[in-house]
């Protein structure tokens, strides 16, 4: 069982990202109750995964391996967070469409899922298809995100888990917000071989590794 320290529908985003691809049943409790939630729950039940949602905000998921249809297609908002959450998704995916979203804006996103491997086909100005690919021989090594940044930093915590989930070797910056790393706590305690150095640690996170960064 996992813990928020606070409710986060990002952090939701990202745990459940990982949590559909480790080989045990999970659980995180303190997440949002809201309808962002429950529709999240309803894709990913569409999907084929096992999942619960109840209503004192702990999810559960029983099932493992993110395989999404071939024809599965999702209609994104033209908004740049919610389709670089459905790229992190894909990434992982044996396949997935996002229709919606300018393709230029999502340049960056692209560019980057490209270099860890992922098979990215543009299909016209609002559509692209997007699958995990394989793992490319030389790992990407330095991500830096940042509020000025092409690669934002809102982006940066769902390419840390598709690294964690792809077995990559990633470095990764972010100019912008040291508490990143209430992400890696748990990344760290799913299996994810973490190391935090520089920034500050957030008041009242105790490290899973041990000591402070």
């Amino acid at each position: 069982v996992h813990h928020l320290t606070m409710p986060s529908v990002g952090a939701v985003v990202n745990y459940l990202l990982a949590a559909v691809n480790v080989s045990r049943p999970v659980r995180l409790r303190g997440t949002p109750i809201d309808n962002d939630m429950a529709a999240l729950c309803e894709m990913l039940e569409e999907c084929g995964i096992e999942i619960h949602y109840d209503t004192e905000g702990e999810i559960s998921i029983a099932s493992h391996g993110y395989d999404t249809e071939s024809t599965h297609v999702i209609e994104c908002p033209p908004d740049r967070n919610v389709a670089m959450t459905w790229l992190a998704y894909g990434a992982v995916s044996e396949g997935l469409t996002i229709n919606g979203m300018p393709i230029d804006m999502l340049k960056a996103g692209i560019d980057i899922y490209r270099q860890i491997g992922c098979q990215i086909v543009i299909i016209d100005d609002l559509r692209l298809r997007i699958s995990k690919g394989t793992v490319p021989i030389e790992n990407i090594t330095v991500v830096a995100a940042g509020l000025n940044a092409d690669f934002h930093s809102d982006w940066l915590p769902q390419l840390e888990v598709v690294a964690a989930i792809r077995g990559l070797t990633m470095t990764c910056y972010d100019m912008l917000f040291s508490q990143r790393v209430r992400q890696a706590e748990i990344l760290a305690e799913m299996g994810a071989d973490v190391t935090i150095s520089g920034g500050l640690l957030p008041d009242g996170l105790a490290p899973f590794w041990g000591e402070d960064p």
